[in-house]
């Protein structure tokens, strides 16, 4: 490559990376308040938006928010004081047909049946319950919505990780059309900065 070609090159770079600066500068000021991250969807998604049958961006946040909060519940059904910081009323898990009832308008049968699986494997011994520490969207900061295809959508934000809340991953709810109607079939996260890394590097690729 000559030597034009090679300053053009890495002035696009620069380019990108002060554009990347800004992305990222908002990140670096909430790092030191991760574990305070505001709690605005306490309010019930329900007075505004259709969840039931979501069709906008608005629609499937507003979902990705009840499923969580009907998550949270599952996971802290032994743990009522938690339940009590996001304004949720604590549920009984006894048998599978209760934790069926209560998820499924929100989350698929195959993750249903996953988190029977993890949640009973004490029983009879033990109650129905787990160790879970993560709220998922309900303490997330910078929500955000991408559809997929007709049939799929993602909604992904920033949450804290449970081992050191002075850090960021994101994470990311699968939402699929079933025969059932729209659910959220499964979680998925990122470390930041691996996420930070394959945004920068698909920038670059795109503009060489």
């Amino acid at each position: 490559m000559t030597l034009p070609g090679q300053l053009n090159r890495w002035k696009r770079i620069c380019i990108i990376a002060s554009k990347l600066l800004i992305f990222l500068i908002p990140f670096l000021l909430m790092l030191p308040g991760c574990a305070q991250v505001s709690k605005s969807s306490d309010a019930n998604p329900r007075l505004t938006y259709n969840i039931e049958k979501p069709q906008n961006e608005e629609d499937f946040i507003a979902f990705s928010l009840e499923a969580d909060r009907r998550l949270l519940a599952v996971h802290n059904v032994n743990s009522p004081s938690v339940l009590e910081q996001y304004n949720i009323k604590p549920v009984k898990i006894k048998t599978k047909k209760d934790l069926e009832k209560y998820l499924s308008p929100y989350w698929s049968k195959d993750f249903i049946e996953k988190k029977w699986n993890e949640g009973s494997k004490n029983m009879p011994e033990q109650s129905f319950g787990f160790e879970k520490k993560d709220t998922g969207f309900l303490s997330a900061s910078d929500v955000k919505f991408a559809r997929s295809s007709d049939a799929k959508v993602i909604v992904s934000g920033k949450v804290c990780s449970p081992i050191d809340p002075s850090t960021f991953r994101i994470r990311y709810m699968i939402i699929e059309k079933t025969r059932d109607g729209w659910k959220a079939t499964s979680v998925r996260y990122r470390d930041l900065e691996k996420e930070l890394e394959l945004q920068l590097g698909k920038t670059i690729n795109n503009n060489k």
